[in-house]
């Protein structure tokens, strides 16, 4: 073979190096974001709308899973051998879990007599989102909890880590209700408990749940507390929410006191837990009934009580009329220098406050109201017989709802 065979054979190998260079150029400037070049066109050509779908296309963000329980417990006062003051012993613990309809419960019973074998309210959620998700109710762990509770004073201090976190809550109506708490749920196995051992090794906090495992990231869960006697007509017990929502309180048989529900459930243990069940049922079905009415009203918020429900709906009705606040009620937002003694700086806070001529007719009705009286006079000795009283329910508020905004200024 000559040389110029030699040539050629070289010169074919530079311009089919060029020629791949030259390629792969082209399809390095028509890669998508995610690097796929099948849909790439040369250079200077406008690629195809899939392509430009493609490669502006954001990652898929799944919806919050917001999920509603009911909780209840049951005890027994017993008295300290040693202090001699009573306390709570804990018999258990119930939670129905609703997503969407689909309902899962379950009872979780306490294996000691003392405080120390009380368990955290995240462990009795997290018991119940397990099987939720087990059992194919729930797709995932929840962002969000709306917990249900009749008279949540009286259960929410069964859990064990209540008192460190109570500063967490509101007080309203003598009873306890919150917006958000913060809730760390743990990856533990279903049926761990939590050691509490002198060690500190493995011990629950105010704050989380036990880990368990280290190098276990938890959940955070935002949790809402709703009490349902705050939203029940009255403030009527259990049993008459129950009727609202076609659920009937379980009667304790004959012989059975609710003071001693230790024998009961001793006795028998299944009508226990129908008695104990029903309790979470009905504060879980009619919180949903009252977080539903909310929606239909077209309230952006669900109300914590029934005078919420009132406040909600009469500041949606005056926005409605196109009129604000301020207007219907002769209010203003004032802003205001004032001295902070915590920072020993000035500050500025906004306010709202009554106008000037609302603020006379204001002083002026205070000090010439005394109060109201119904009297009915007779001539001459009193028949004998039944007299009435009559009275209209809501008769002042259905009056001042007739009323339109009050010009102050031009009165």
């Amino acid at each position: 073979m000559g040389p110029f065979f030699f040539v050629a054979v070289s010169l074919e190998f530079v311009f089919r190096v060029r020629q791949m260079t030259e390629i792969n150029k082209q399809n390095a400037r028509c890669k998508t974001s995610d690097g796929d070049t099948s849909g790439g066109t040369p250079g200077g050509r406008r690629s195809s709308l899939k392509s430009r779908l493609r490669a502006s296309s954001k990652p898929f963000i799944a919806p919050p899973i917001h999920i509603a329980c009911g909780i209840d417990a049951e005890w027994v006062t017993r008295v300290d051998a040693v202090t001699g003051k009573p306390y709570n012993q804990i018999l258990s613990y119930q939670l129905a879990l609703d997503f969407r309809g689909r309902r899962v419960e379950l009872i979780r019973y306490t294996r000691g007599k003392t405080r120390r074998h009380r368990i955290t309210l995240e462990r009795l959620l997290e018991l119940g989102i397990r099987k939720a998700i087990k059992e194919g109710v729930l797709p995932d762990w929840p962002d969000q909890v709306t917990v249900f509770c009749h008279f949540l004073r009286a259960d929410i201090t069964a859990f064990d880590n209540f008192w460190p976190r109570k500063r967490e809550f509101d007080g309203i109506g003598r009873t306890y209700t919150a917006a958000s708490v913060r809730y760390d749920l743990d990856l533990t196995p279903e049926d761990a408990e939590p050691s509490k051992g002198k060690s500190g090794e493995g011990r629950r906090n105010s704050m989380s749940l036990w880990a368990g495992g280290r190098g276990r990231t938890p959940r955070r869960v935002s949790v809402r507390f709703v009490d349902t006697v705050l939203l029940t007509p009255g403030r009527g017990s259990l049993d008459t929410a129950g009727k609202l929502v076609d659920l009937e309180k379980v009667e304790l048989p004959d012989g059975y006191r609710i003071d001693r529900m230790d024998l009961f459930l001793t006795s028998n243990r299944e009508k226990f837990e129908d008695y104990a069940l029903q309790d979470a049922r009905i504060a879980l079905e009619y919180g949903l009934k009252l977080q539903n009415l909310a929606e239909e009203m077209g309230l952006k918020r669900f109300p914590s009580s029934l005078a919420g429900f009132a406040v909600a709906i009469a500041r949606q009705e005056i926005q409605r009329t196109g009129l604000t606040l301020e207007d219907a009620f002769s209010f203003e937002t004032v802003q205001q220098t004032v001295y902070s003694a915590v920072t020993g700086k000035l500050r500025t806070r906004i306010e709202r406050q009554s106008i000037f001529s609302r603020q006379v007719f204001d002083e002026l009705a205070a000090l010439g109201y005394h109060g109201g009286r119904n009297e009915a006079y007779t001539f001459g000795p009193t028949e004998t017989g039944v007299f009435y009283d009559l009275d209209l329910p809501g008769a002042y508020t259905t009056a001042m709802c007739l009323l339109k905004p009050l010009d102050y200024a031009n009165a």
